[in-house]
């Protein structure tokens, strides 16, 4: 039987390649499973859509665009994901984005699985990938077709390639830990390439060794590199973008009100989001401070990854749950690491309750098969799977029909149905109000910011204007639909 870093004989899970196949496997059974069954729901989901939607059908080639104007808010990865599904199904239908999402779940389950191969020990990157998939936040947040998905997988590539890098001692893991980051910030914003390798220092902080620092600068240095890709393609629409996407897009962000501005609204939110296992991660904190040392080896390095971006989210002005997403990997760690130890009888009282408390009832429908019943690991692995199957089904039968009442779809086929040869102009529409539209019909709109604007685009011919319900209206309208926040009135003919 192989050893772990502590000395402990094997978990009796499969390890190594093995376990992070067998947990992408699981991952791309449960997250791809009825990807139709939820609809797209505004405001992000339609727009990052219709973005991916525009460059399969070839409306653009590498700065992005909505409904035919460049888009510079966010990089093109994740859209590119979702024209590549497009192209590689044929369809255009809604249930293409969300395939694209649950394959970045499936991606950041694997990469957590390879996390942790490489710090916690054999076995306990199988573990570690199930309970990263049976956490409640997780699951649903990818069942929803956004940019978060990719760039939480590529965060998640990128800390594991530091651990694989610590293990192996070949450095030119931090290489690939540099492009992933470089990546991630390809799909979202400059803290792709932060968030990686400020985990990765304070953990070097925390152990306070400083032999690693300048390979981690030279991953920085080639995460940079990539990512800087991204403002060269923006000056190709235009030089007022790059200063837009730093300028307007993350300082708004970073620095001004939105959403939660509390500094403390992460703290609190984390303990949620992480749910269920937020007992065996607060056990999994104390034992990386309060264990022998070669525990505190183990359990120190997702420590930091949690605690590090939690920190650095808590200093930003705007606040938002999906923001802690890169988050749960790193606390899936913990937790694996705490019932590890709880396993081997190293956790002391306290702790080792919080563990078996949240593990043996989450593991009571897995006992019916044998091989659950072995050992707490196992019914941990059990309990996962049972939670990630729950959630599942919650997504299907409960949230499924959630989204139907929510989605916009019915309401652009409808505008679309009574507009006849009318054109149909969106009016005083945010970009998730243009995407939510847009993507239903498959084909761009005019949109109008003012009457005077939509008087131009009009030309005065008859005309279907789709708007909200309290936004003025051209004179002599007919409403055909009141749709509670929406309206869609006729003019300029009979």
């Amino acid at each position: 039987m192989s050893s772990s870093p502590t000395g402990s004989t094997s978990p009796g899970l499969p390890s190594g390649l093995r376990a992070v196949l067998l947990a992408a496997a699981a991952a791309a059974l449960l997250l791809l499973a009825f990807p139709g069954a939820l609809r797209l729901v505004n405001p992000d989901e339609p727009r990052d859509c219709e973005i991916g939607r525009e460059w399969a059908a070839g409306g653009w080639t590498v700065v992005p665009r909505l409904n035919g104007e460049p888009y510079w808010s966010k990089p093109p990865l994740f859209h590119w994901s979702v024209g590549l599904v497009m192209k590689a199904t044929g369809s255009q239908e809604e249930w293409t984005a969300k395939v694209a999402a649950g394959l970045w779940g499936v991606a950041t389950v694997a990469a957590t699985a390879a996390a942790g191969e490489a710090i916690l020990g054999p076995g306990l990157g199988l573990l570690a990938g199930l309970l990263l998939l049976g956490t409640q936040y997780f699951f649903i947040r990818y069942r929803v077709a956004t940019t978060d998905s990719a760039f939480t997988a590529l965060v998640t590539i990128s800390m594991a390639a530091f651990f694989l890098a610590r293990k192996s001692g070949n450095w030119r893991w931090i290489l690939l830990m540099g492009a992933a980051a470089g990546l991630a910030a390809f799909a979202k914003a400059l803290h792709g390439v932060v968030f990686p390798f400020l985990a990765a220092g304070t953990f070097l902080a925390l152990r306070r060794e400083a032999r690693g620092a300048g390979r981690l600068l030279a991953g920085l240095l080639v995460g940079g590199a990539v990512f800087a890709v991204w403002p060269l393609l923006l000056r190709t629409e235009g030089p007022d973008l790059v200063h837009e996407f730093f300028f307007g897009n993350l300082a708004r962000r970073f620095g001004e009100q939105a959403h939660h501005q509390e500094p403390w609204y992460h703290y609190g939110s984390v303990v949620l989001r992480v749910l269920p296992w937020t007992l065996p991660c607060a056990a999994g904190a104390w034992f990386a401070f309060r264990g022998p040392p070669e525990e505190r080896e183990r359990l120190l390095g997702p420590l930091a990854w949690v605690a590090a971006m939690v920190l650095a989210l808590s200093l930003a002005s705007g606040k938002r749950s999906v923001y802690l997403l890169p988050v749960l990997p790193g606390a899936a760690l913990l937790a694996a690491g705490a019932i590890d130890a709880a396993a081997r009888g190293v956790l002391s009282r306290w702790p080792d309750r919080l563990v078996r408390w949240t593990v043996e009832p989450l593991a009571l429908p897995a006992r019916l098969i044998p091989w659950f019943r072995a050992g707490l690991l196992r019914r941990a692995c059990g309990a996962a799977l049972a939670c990630a199957i729950g959630l599942a089904a919650y997504a299907v039968l409960v949230r499924g029909p959630e989204t139907e009442s929510e989605s916009a779809a019915p309401l652009a086929r409808k505008a679309a149905d009574l507009a006849g040869d009318r054109p149909l102009v969106l009016f005083r529409m945010g970009q998730g109000d243009v995407g939510q539209f847009c993507f239903p019909l498959r084909r761009i709109l005019p949109v109008a910011r003012d009457l005077e604007d939509l008087l131009r685009i009009t030309g005065g011919r008859p005309v279907a204007v789709l708007a909200r319900a309290a936004a003025p209206r051209l004179p002599g309208h007919r409403v055909v639909i009141e749709d509670g926040e929406y309206v869609v009135y006729l003019a300029g003919g009979p």
